[in-house]
């Protein structure tokens, strides 16, 4: 088991499942701004935010995912509003009716990049702060074990790029782990959290942003 030494997950609800849209940095984008509105956490509309980041891409295609850039940029000048206001789509309706409500009142926040480093993830953690980590995740990602760690395997294939909240840290024996918030559902890992060694998130660490 590992012993926690930080945990902020009481800042967050229960973990959301993205299902199969390619929207995980709508949603860890969308959680990291919400837990930093003041309690109790209120889920944001990741459905708003990644349609706004979707208008600002190059060219616009809601079936591509969207860059760390234009999230930050549509999360600072687009906002976002509470889920119930527009909730997440299990399935894109046509483009032509893939459109946000009108009148809602939203939220802007900004979201800055950090120091690329577990270091910095860490001492983020201890000043109450939860860090959206962008990393190339791997096969053994997929299944965390029964007490939520993901076994740290060496020549591990990788499989993508996937957005990620830092949330807790700890120690299992003598090694450093990070937990993070997922948004595959609760019934992966740890109602939705798995425990990764601080060794695979350096070495498949891409970016790290915090809102401040």
């Amino acid at each position: 088991m590992v012993t926690v030494l930080k945990d902020l997950r009481g800042k967050f609800g229960h973990a959301r499942d993205q299902g199969s849209r390619p929207t995980c940095l709508a949603f860890a984008t969308s959680d990291v701004h919400a837990a930093s509105r003041s309690l109790p956490f209120v889920p944001l509309s990741s459905e708003y935010l990644y349609f706004h980041a979707v208008q600002r891409s190059t060219p616009p295609d809601p079936n591509d995912g969207i860059t760390l850039m234009a999230a930050a940029s549509a999360l600072k000048l687009d906002g976002q509003p509470i889920e119930e206001d527009w909730p997440y789509l299990a399935t894109l309706p046509s483009n032509a009716s893939w459109k946000p409500p009108n009148g809602v009142s939203v939220f802007r926040r900004t979201l800055s990049s950090t120091a690329k480093s577990t270091a910095a993830v860490i001492k983020a953690i201890d000043s109450d702060s939860p860090v959206l980590l962008c990393l190339k995740i791997s096969e053994a990602f997929y299944t965390p074990d029964s007490v939520g760690i993901v076994k740290f395997v060496k020549n591990d294939p990788d499989t993508g790029y996937h957005a990620l909240i830092a949330v807790a840290h700890g120690l299992l024996g003598s090694d450093s782990m990070i937990l993070v918030r997922n948004s595959w559902g609760e019934d992966w890992g740890l109602k939705g959290h798995g425990w990764l060694h601080l060794a695979y998130v350096s070495d498949r660490l891409h970016s790290v942003s915090l809102i401040p």
